[in-house]
């Protein structure tokens, strides 16, 4: 399945998950449309501008993973660690944990996002 960029849902999230500023979304799978039958509940480009973040939140009957395309950020792991992440570094929230990001560098944070069941 191709998601052409043109055909991708843009929104603006502010204070996800309890962050600071604006998240910039541009969505392939908008969360809750996934494809039926799919286990991607939500998929797509994400944007923080500097100083900005997704608070910590727990992912209770789904799974995240982040990679990091440009900039630089710290992500927060359910066990509470505290990591900098940096161009192609890949983050997984698994059942049950919790994780947050921010962006600390001095251009936006980019990564891309998915969510599966």
């Amino acid at each position: 399945m191709l998601i052409r960029v043109q055909n991708q849902k843009e929104a603006v999230r502010r204070n996800a998950a309890g962050g600071e500023g604006e998240l910039h979304c541009r969505y392939a799978v908008p969360k809750g449309e996934g494809p039926k039958g799919s286990c991607f509940t939500m998929a797509g480009m994400m944007e923080l501008k500097v100083g900005a973040s997704v608070g910590l939140h727990p992912h209770e009957n789904d799974e995240e993973c982040y990679v990091i395309l440009s900039g630089r950020g710290v992500f927060e792991d359910d066990d509470g660690s505290r990591n900098a992440v940096e161009p192609g570094d890949v983050m997984l929230t698994m059942r049950g944990q919790k994780h947050s990001l921010v962006n600390t560098g001095v251009e936006p944070l980019r990564f891309f996002a998915v969510i599966a069941e």
